[in-house]
């Protein structure tokens, strides 16, 4: 491979990656906002949920990590069996944890924001968009490691492509339930525009509504079957003690690292927590408008790992 050739393919696998992360971003901005605009409690209530909600998705990289290095290796090979085998057994892992997850979350959601230094008058709501948030957990954390396999595989369209959907739906679901049925006024006309008026809980079903969305499409995909990866049942059904270790042989230091940085996290969000709701609310605001400084590493690490391990696996090192 020439290096004009390499830049190419980084470029090609990279972008998807990194326009689906900024179609993200640009939804959280818009996701933000629409709490936002119901006020300092409302916005401080989603908040106080994204550091533990970071923390869940922390643990559940150690399958998509190690998936994904494995993955790549079997395609670089040209071992798609063990490809195969590999993507059943990480969903298989998730898909225990993430039920064990759903459950625990589910029944310590009126906890973990005051856990979490919480005010009063922010409490009632952030506890009801935890647990509401909690029933997509399965769903979307299968939809992660699917779409991280799906990677390491060389495809980074299809991730792409089923995330700016269901954002599209984030958004037109936070529309049609934080708020009332309301007149809206657009370039001199006006419409009524129908809404629940559910507030945050709004938010929280639009959201998990989305992220639920996002996992079941690319489930199906993988059971329909790819050219380059397919999800078979006897590869979920079945226990492979080799291949589940050797995910969490790469996945679980990984993972170990995410969750250092989370902890950290949730650390510094209970301290701000401390100053206030309209502190929280603000370091929310920050925090969303800086992640889209991310979104071009990230990209590129994906291109990165994708590559690297499609090279190891066809014996060529140097490349």
């Amino acid at each position: 491979m020439g290096a004009s050739d390499g830049t190419r393919r980084v470029l090609r696998l990279a972008a998807p990656s990194i326009l689906e992360n900024l179609s993200v971003t640009l939804v959280n901005f818009a996701d933000t906002a629409m709490v936002g605009s119901l006020g300092a409690a409302a916005t401080a209530s989603v908040a106080i949920n994204a550091s533990p909600t970071w923390f869940l998705t922390s643990l559940v990289s150690a399958m998509s990590v190690g998936g994904t290095a494995i993955v790549a290796r079997a395609v670089g090979a040209g071992d798609r069996r063990r490809a195969e085998r590999t993507l059943g057994q990480a969903l298989r892992l998730t898909l225990f944890l993430a039920l064990g997850l759903s459950v625990t979350v589910g029944l310590l959601a009126g906890r973990i924001p005051a856990w979490m230094g919480a005010r009063p008058d922010v409490l009632p709501q952030a506890r009801q968009y935890l647990r509401i948030l909690s029933f997509a957990f399965v769903p979307h954390f299968l939809g992660l490691v699917s779409a991280g396999l799906m990677r390491g595989a060389g495809d980074t369209r299809t991730p792409m492509r089923i995330n700016l959907l269901t954002n599209v739906v984030n958004v037109a679901g936070n529309f049609l339930l934080i708020h009332p049925t309301r007149t809206v006024r657009f370039a001199g006309l006006e419409f009524q525009v129908a809404g629940a008026g559910l507030g945050v809980a709004g938010a929280a079903l639009a959201t998990a509504g989305a992220l639920a969305l996002s996992g079941i499409l690319l489930l199906l995909l993988l059971v329909r079957g790819r050219p380059d990866l397919a999800l078979h049942g006897r590869d979920l059904a079945s226990h492979d003690a080799e291949t589940q270790r050797d995910i969490l042989r790469i996945g679980l230091p990984a993972a170990g690292e995410r969750v250092v940085i989370t902890v950290g996290q949730l650390l510094f969000v209970s301290v701000v927590a401390g100053l206030g709701t309209i502190p929280l609310a603000a370091h929310h605001l920050a925090i969303t408008a800086e992640s889209i400084g991310y979104m071009p590493a990230y990209g590129f690490g994906v291109a990165a790992t994708t590559m690297v391990g499609q090279a190891l696996g066809a014996g060529k090192p140097e490349q």
